[in-house]
């Protein structure tokens, strides 16, 4: 494994309502483990206790190899979101790859303040983030750029 090929530092966490502990550790194992034999991709990663509330959740750090648009969605379902993964469909002539994880700060913090909020995460492809070599795949800029202007068309106005 080569450090400088991290795409995402993400952390894992679960639904109390979905998974018990056990079933959590076992189906993110499981996907983890498929996503890298079937799909390439690299991980790496430590379960741990949050020390507030003995909560388990997974930091890993993962490298994504198809340089595509990744999403991040915060709740099990949303229109906006549906609405966004046709746009991409027409776009791009294929399915994108929505997952369900909290590496996005914004998500996460305003989420948790504002839980009506219906909100999605996507963005260019970045490598080596928050570290002196983050830089940011030039093609995955122009692709993000489009996808988010024929987005915007689509928003409904007030």
């Amino acid at each position: 494994m080569y450090l400088q090929e991290w795409s995402y530092f993400c952390t894992f966490t679960y639904d109390d309502k979905k998974h018990t502990e056990d079933t959590f550790k076992k189906k993110l194992s499981n996907c983890l483990k498929h996503l890298s034999s079937r799909k390439g991709w690299k991980y790496a990663g430590v379960w741990e206790r949050s020390p507030q509330n003995n909560r388990l959740h997974f930091h890993a750090l993962v490298y994504i190899p198809d340089n595509d648009l990744e999403f991040v969605e915060v709740k099990d379902y949303s229109t906006k979101t549906h609405k966004m993964q046709t746009t991409y469909q027409k776009m791009f002539g294929r399915t994108p790859k929505v997952m369900a994880i909290h590496a996005g700060l914004e998500c996460g913090l305003l989420g948790g303040v504002y839980k009506n909020w219906d909100m999605i995460s996507f963005g260019p492809t970045i490598q080596n983030p928050h570290s002196p070599d983050e830089r940011v795949n030039i093609p995955s800029v122009k692709l993000f750029w489009d996808y988010l202007v024929e987005t915007l068309k689509n928003v409904p106005q007030k």
